[in-house]
């Protein structure tokens, strides 16, 4: 099994974030710091990036868990054009954490929250999560 990450990510710079990227990352040799950092090349040195919320199993559960949220969000997916079909829109994050509760429950998608103090992941977070994932067993 290959470890994965689904992340939620805001807009740069939103200061009340209503718009969220569902992304999913592959967590090993660096790559989900790579990812990041391709994120903060595009926004500059103003702004520093990150994700919000991570969320953490094996690859083929947290890509299965980001079909469900283009489904179940699929309303509020402005365009299925490159840079916009994983951007879901006017929704608050306790609502999209409140999906990966239900995903979990109703769904048996197992991937698991990444530790409160990983969180929001930046670029110095990145090796911490994937660090811990492989200490705790995933």
């Amino acid at each position: 099994m290959k470890p994965y990450a689904l992340y939620m990510k805001s807009c740069p710079g939103d200061t009340d974030p209503r718009h969220y990227k569902i992304g999913v990352a592959d967590l090993t040799d660096g790559k989900l710091r790579k990812r990041l950092a391709t994120y903060q090349n595009a926004v500059g040195p103003v702004h520093e990036e990150k994700y919000t919320r991570v969320f953490v199993g094996d690859e083929k559960q947290v890509k299965l868990a980001e079909k469900e949220f283009k489904r179940e969000y699929r309303d509020k997916i402005g365009s299925k054009e490159a840079g916009f079909s994983e951007w879901i829109s006017d929704v608050a994050l306790d609502e999209l954490v409140r999906f990966v509760d239900e995903l979990r429950q109703d769904y048996a998608i197992k991937i698991s929250n990444v530790p409160s103090e990983l969180e929001p992941c930046n670029m110095a977070t990145c090796e911490e999560i994937e660090e811990w994932f492989r200490k705790k067993g995933g």
